[in-house]
């Protein structure tokens, strides 16, 4: 098999619950969500967001919901949206109501390609941690309870909650998961 740094950060993957007190720094947390907008998107659209978790109590709360309390403890904690507002706002200040059918944003392609973006991002994302020596948990757990995420974050129309993303310098060392070999 042919390798470098990038394949072997990706073959090191592996879900990091437990992460150190220390903040990650200006630099490569702007390093981090650079890389994200920088993943493939749909037609150009950037119809993603990630939203940086700092308040403590939002936090709890989301750990709450996920029925994890490390996720209160991470040094840096996203979640990453479909974002059709932000189109929406744009389709607006061009005469288009984003209630009417000209507003083509609004169907379930868009909304399934706006989905794929933002987990591409967050793959980037992730991606771009564990080559920094940075552990990552991917958090589908805060989906269980979307209206709560949704209220806590105050999303607006046109939005909708697709995973989260917890990231430190590690404070465990779990071995990778073994996965399914190739013949399968």
């Amino acid at each position: 098999m042919v390798t470098n740094a990038t394949i072997e950060a990706l073959l090191g993957r592996r879900s990091i619950r437990k992460f150190k007190d220390e903040a990650i720094d200006d630099d490569t947390r702007a390093t981090l969500e650079t890389v994200a907008q920088h993943a493939a998107s749909s037609q150009f659209l950037n119809d993603w967001s990630a939203i940086r978790i700092i308040d403590p109590a939002i936090k709890a709360k989301l750990a709450e919901f996920g029925h994890q309390p490390y996720i209160a403890t991470a040094p840096l904690l996203y979640v990453f949206v479909i974002d059709e507002h932000r189109n929406a706002r744009i389709a607006e200040r061009k005469g288009i109501d984003p209630a009417s059918d000209e507003f083509h944003l609004k169907y379930s392609y868009r909304f399934t390609q706006a989905q794929n973006d933002a987990v591409l991002a967050l793959h980037a994302m992730e991606t771009a941690a564990y080559s920094l020596g940075l552990g990552c948990v991917i958090l589908g757990s805060l989906l269980n309870n979307i209206p709560g995420l949704i209220d806590v974050l105050n999303l607006p129309e046109y939005t909708y909650p697709v995973l989260g993303l917890a990231i430190g310098k590690p404070d465990q060392n779990p071995t990778v998961k073994p996965r399914m070999p190739r013949t399968m």
